[in-house]
Protein backbone atom coordinates (compact mmCIF):
# COMPACT_ATOMS: atom_id res chain seq x y z
CA UNK A 1 0.00 0.00 0.00
CA UNK A 2 1.16 3.72 -0.75
CA UNK A 3 2.53 6.14 1.48
CA UNK A 4 -0.73 8.64 2.53
CA UNK A 5 1.61 11.78 1.39
CA UNK A 6 2.48 10.06 -1.71
CA UNK A 7 -1.51 9.59 -2.23
CA UNK A 8 -1.92 12.73 -1.34
CA UNK A 9 0.63 13.92 -4.05
CA UNK A 10 -0.36 11.91 -6.66
CA UNK A 11 -3.96 13.05 -6.31
CA UNK A 12 -2.80 16.31 -6.37
CA UNK A 13 -1.14 15.78 -9.58
CA UNK A 14 -3.83 14.08 -11.01
CA UNK A 15 -6.29 16.98 -10.11
CA UNK A 16 -3.70 19.40 -11.21
CA UNK A 17 -3.48 17.83 -14.57
CA UNK A 18 -6.67 17.80 -15.02
CA UNK A 19 -7.42 21.39 -14.39
CA UNK A 20 -4.67 22.41 -16.55
CA UNK A 21 -6.17 20.47 -19.43
CA UNK A 22 -10.08 21.76 -18.59
CA UNK A 23 -8.21 24.94 -19.20
CA UNK A 24 -6.81 24.25 -21.80
CA UNK A 25 -9.78 22.32 -23.66
CA UNK A 26 -11.99 25.69 -22.96
CA UNK A 27 -9.44 28.05 -25.13
CA UNK A 28 -9.50 25.75 -27.68
CA UNK A 29 -13.52 25.80 -27.62
CA UNK A 30 -12.97 29.76 -27.39
CA UNK A 31 -11.17 29.86 -30.37
CA UNK A 32 -12.78 27.60 -32.25
CA UNK A 33 -16.13 29.23 -31.65
CA UNK A 34 -14.27 32.57 -32.33
CA UNK A 35 -13.51 31.31 -35.73
CA UNK A 36 -16.63 30.18 -36.37
CA UNK A 37 -17.88 33.50 -35.24
CA UNK A 38 -15.55 35.15 -37.89
CA UNK A 39 -17.19 33.23 -40.93
CA UNK A 40 -20.39 33.79 -40.30
CA UNK A 41 -19.86 37.62 -39.84
CA UNK A 42 -18.18 37.65 -42.66
CA UNK A 43 -20.55 35.34 -44.69
CA UNK A 44 -23.47 37.82 -43.62
CA UNK A 45 -21.44 41.47 -44.83
CA UNK A 46 -20.71 39.45 -48.33
CA UNK A 47 -24.10 38.51 -48.33
CA UNK A 48 -25.11 42.31 -47.55
CA UNK A 49 -22.95 43.32 -50.06
CA UNK A 50 -24.10 41.68 -52.84
CA UNK A 51 -28.01 42.64 -51.73
CA UNK A 52 -26.97 46.35 -51.35
CA UNK A 53 -25.40 45.63 -55.27
CA UNK A 54 -28.43 44.07 -56.74
CA UNK A 55 -31.02 46.86 -54.90
CA UNK A 56 -28.44 49.66 -56.19
CA UNK A 57 -28.82 48.35 -59.82
CA UNK A 58 -32.20 47.99 -59.38
CA UNK A 59 -32.49 51.79 -58.90
CA UNK A 60 -30.01 52.73 -61.50
CA UNK A 61 -32.39 50.62 -63.91
CA UNK A 62 -35.44 52.77 -62.81
CA UNK A 63 -34.07 55.53 -63.51
CA UNK A 64 -32.97 54.98 -66.34
CA UNK A 65 -35.96 53.71 -67.15
CA UNK A 66 -37.72 56.86 -66.08
CA UNK A 67 -35.06 58.99 -68.19
CA UNK A 68 -36.28 56.81 -71.50
CA UNK A 69 -39.85 57.19 -70.44
CA UNK A 70 -39.66 61.19 -70.19
CA UNK A 71 -37.20 61.58 -73.67
CA UNK A 72 -39.94 59.27 -75.30
CA UNK A 73 -42.70 61.36 -74.03
CA UNK A 74 -40.81 64.23 -75.29
CA UNK A 75 -40.64 62.86 -78.51
CA UNK A 76 -44.47 61.63 -78.93
CA UNK A 77 -45.65 65.54 -77.46
CA UNK A 78 -43.23 67.36 -80.15
CA UNK A 79 -44.55 65.21 -83.12
CA UNK A 80 -48.40 65.28 -81.70
CA UNK A 81 -47.93 69.35 -81.69
CA UNK A 82 -45.89 68.95 -85.40
CA UNK A 83 -48.79 67.03 -86.24
CA UNK A 84 -51.65 69.16 -84.66
CA UNK A 85 -49.58 72.85 -86.83
CA UNK A 86 -49.55 71.21 -89.76
CA UNK A 87 -52.70 69.80 -89.97
CA UNK A 88 -54.30 73.15 -88.79
CA UNK A 89 -52.22 74.94 -91.41
CA UNK A 90 -53.65 73.26 -94.16
CA UNK A 91 -57.08 73.59 -92.64
CA UNK A 92 -56.73 76.88 -92.60
CA UNK A 93 -56.90 77.31 -88.67
CA UNK A 94 -54.68 79.34 -86.47
CA UNK A 95 -54.53 81.52 -84.16
CA UNK A 96 -55.62 80.71 -80.32
CA UNK A 97 -56.99 76.96 -80.52
CA UNK A 98 -53.78 75.89 -82.16
CA UNK A 99 -51.93 77.59 -79.21
CA UNK A 100 -54.62 76.02 -76.61
CA UNK A 101 -54.15 72.43 -78.01
CA UNK A 102 -49.93 73.36 -78.17
CA UNK A 103 -49.97 74.13 -74.49
CA UNK A 104 -52.22 71.03 -73.87
CA UNK A 105 -49.44 68.91 -75.34
CA UNK A 106 -47.32 70.57 -73.24
CA UNK A 107 -49.22 70.14 -70.24
CA UNK A 108 -49.53 66.65 -70.97
CA UNK A 109 -46.15 66.06 -71.03
CA UNK A 110 -45.75 68.37 -67.60
CA UNK A 111 -47.96 66.14 -65.89
CA UNK A 112 -46.01 62.85 -67.00
CA UNK A 113 -42.67 63.58 -66.36
CA UNK A 114 -44.07 64.83 -62.64
CA UNK A 115 -45.30 61.74 -61.98
CA UNK A 116 -43.12 59.61 -63.32
CA UNK A 117 -40.29 61.47 -61.07
CA UNK A 118 -43.13 61.14 -58.50
CA UNK A 119 -43.09 57.39 -58.90
CA UNK A 120 -39.20 56.93 -59.67
CA UNK A 121 -38.53 58.55 -55.80
CA UNK A 122 -41.37 56.08 -54.46
CA UNK A 123 -39.68 53.42 -55.88
CA UNK A 124 -35.96 54.60 -54.25
CA UNK A 125 -37.57 54.87 -51.46
CA UNK A 126 -38.89 51.22 -51.12
CA UNK A 127 -35.55 49.86 -52.22
CA UNK A 128 -34.04 51.91 -49.73
CA UNK A 129 -36.44 50.70 -47.04
CA UNK A 130 -35.26 47.24 -48.05
CA UNK A 131 -31.41 48.06 -47.81
CA UNK A 132 -32.19 48.76 -44.40
CA UNK A 133 -33.48 45.78 -43.34
CA UNK A 134 -30.76 43.88 -45.67
CA UNK A 135 -28.42 45.56 -42.71
CA UNK A 136 -30.93 44.32 -39.57
CA UNK A 137 -30.87 41.05 -41.52
CA UNK A 138 -26.96 40.68 -41.54
CA UNK A 139 -26.93 42.56 -38.01
CA UNK A 140 -28.91 39.52 -36.75
CA UNK A 141 -27.07 36.68 -38.55
CA UNK A 142 -24.34 37.84 -37.08
CA UNK A 143 -25.26 38.17 -33.71
CA UNK A 144 -26.95 34.96 -33.75
CA UNK A 145 -23.52 33.13 -33.25
CA UNK A 146 -22.01 34.06 -30.26
CA UNK A 147 -18.32 34.75 -29.49
CA UNK A 148 -16.13 32.07 -28.08
CA UNK A 149 -15.49 33.02 -23.82
CA UNK A 150 -11.82 33.14 -22.72
CA UNK A 151 -11.38 30.62 -19.97
CA UNK A 152 -10.60 31.85 -16.48
CA UNK A 153 -7.53 31.52 -14.84
CA UNK A 154 -9.27 32.00 -11.49
CA UNK A 155 -11.33 29.00 -12.64
CA UNK A 156 -8.48 26.74 -13.20
CA UNK A 157 -6.51 27.95 -9.83
CA UNK A 158 -9.55 27.43 -7.88
CA UNK A 159 -9.91 23.70 -9.38
CA UNK A 160 -6.32 23.31 -8.71
CA UNK A 161 -6.19 24.67 -4.92
CA UNK A 162 -9.82 22.35 -4.86
CA UNK A 163 -7.80 19.30 -5.60
CA UNK A 164 -5.02 20.22 -3.48
CA UNK A 165 -7.32 20.66 -0.62
CA UNK A 166 -8.78 17.17 -1.20
CA UNK A 167 -5.90 15.62 -1.45
CA UNK A 168 -4.80 17.21 1.76
CA UNK A 169 -8.27 15.84 3.30
CA UNK A 170 -7.82 12.44 1.98
CA UNK A 171 -4.39 12.26 3.32
CA UNK A 172 -5.66 13.20 6.67
CA UNK A 173 -8.85 10.68 6.76
CA UNK A 174 -6.09 7.75 5.45
CA UNK A 175 -4.25 8.75 8.47
CA UNK A 176 -7.06 8.93 11.45
CA UNK A 177 -8.46 5.57 10.23
CA UNK A 178 -4.66 4.16 9.94
CA UNK A 179 -2.86 5.24 13.48
CA UNK A 180 0.00 3.09 12.72
CA UNK A 181 0.89 4.88 9.73
CA UNK A 182 2.13 7.95 11.38
CA UNK A 183 5.08 6.92 11.77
Amino acid sequence: MCEPTTMALATFAVGAASAGASYTGQQSAAKAQNKQYAANAESARRAASESYASLQQRIDQERAATIDEQFQTAIDAKRAGATATVAAGEAGVNGHSIDALLADYKAQQGRFNANTQQNLRSTEGQLRQEMKGVQAQAETRINSVPRGQKPSFIDAGLRIIGAGIGAYSDRERWIRGNPESRG
